[in-house]
């Protein structure tokens, strides 16, 4: 079994621990050079970490389609993952098109409590702002999307604890 390092941003030949920086490792399989989840999702990318787990892009090996995996670290306490698992049962009564679909949740083999949602290239607020300003237009559109958004997902009882422009 191998890994990904969520510190380091990088695959490692190793079982559970980082040999560079000692890291928790998400267990992966190896299939040559690229590492895959379940069998049929092959990492892309790394899009975003917190203080309680990583978000990872993967493309579906038959589909082609790119999906966002987040992943709760193993660190977390059972509160943290019963939220978690929450968030998952919470989202998954949302049909809303500002709120990210999920398609799955799971466990990896080593028992890393992880979901599967779609993935948006269009980058996040962050990623706009650094191109500069934004004109009056684009800052009610986007603030109309961000709105409808926190709507929906505070109508099936989620708070959303950290709202910034990186998320």
């Amino acid at each position: 079994m191998s890994g990904y390092c969520a510190h380091c941003r990088a695959a490692k030949d190793a079982v559970t621990a980082c040999p560079d920086c000692s890291g928790a490792l998400i267990p992966l399989e190896r299939d040559g050079d690229a590492l895959v989840l379940a069998g049929k999702y092959e990492l892309v990318g790394h899009l975003g970490s917190g203080t309680q787990g990583v978000v990872l892009r993967f493309r579906h090996r038959v589909t082609g389609r790119t999906w966002a995996v987040k992943y709760l670290f193993h660190d977390v306490s059972e509160d943290d993952e019963a939220h978690f698992l929450e968030e998952v049962r919470c989202l998954g009564e949302l049909n809303s098109p500002a709120v990210v679909g999920i398609a799955d949740c799971d466990r990896d083999p080593g028992g890393l409590l992880y979901y599967i949602m779609e993935d948006f290239s269009g980058g996040s607020l962050s990623d706009r702002l650094q191109a500069g300003p934004l004109d009056a237009e684009e800052f009610f559109r986007l603030f109309a999307q961000v709105t409808r958004g926190l709507a929906a997902v505070h109508s099936v009882g989620i708070v959303h604890r950290d709202l910034k422009p990186g998320n």
